[in-house]
């Protein structure tokens, strides 16, 4: 059953933000489950899965398409990378830029695991 909120403001920010307090936990317990299943976090499984879905992307365009900064989906490509789960090469397009692809592993892998 669900409970309205409060009439005081100081009261509906509290409990909208308890609310999303249980999301964001149910969301780091998900990614733990993923991890323990797997071996990959949650975001990285994430990641093979746009990979799988999408072919060779830039770490811009993978960034963008988790909605996650740059840098961070550089640190969760690391670690793919180091697994060969995923590997980097130049775009033949433009030799500055890198496109990540999933690897014959990360598709085994990918295959066996839950959903994203």
């Amino acid at each position: 059953m669900k409970r309205p909120l409060p009439s005081d403001p100081a009261e509906q920010r509290l409990a909208v933000l308890q609310k999303l307090r249980i999301v964001i936990r149910a969301a780091q317990q998900h990614s733990a489950w993923i991890e323990k299943q797997c071996g990959v976090s949650g975001a990285q499984l994430w990641i093979m899965q746009e990979l799988h879905e999408h072919g060779g992307m830039r770490v811009g365009a993978l960034a963008r398409a988790l909605a996650i900064h740059q840098t961070t989906t550089s640190n969760l490509l690391d670690t793919l990378v180091k697994r060969a789960l995923v590997r980097k090469d130049a775009d033949p397009d433009d030799r500055r830029a890198v496109v990540v692809s999933l690897t014959a592993a990360g598709a085994a892998l990918l295959a066996t695991a839950p959903r994203p």
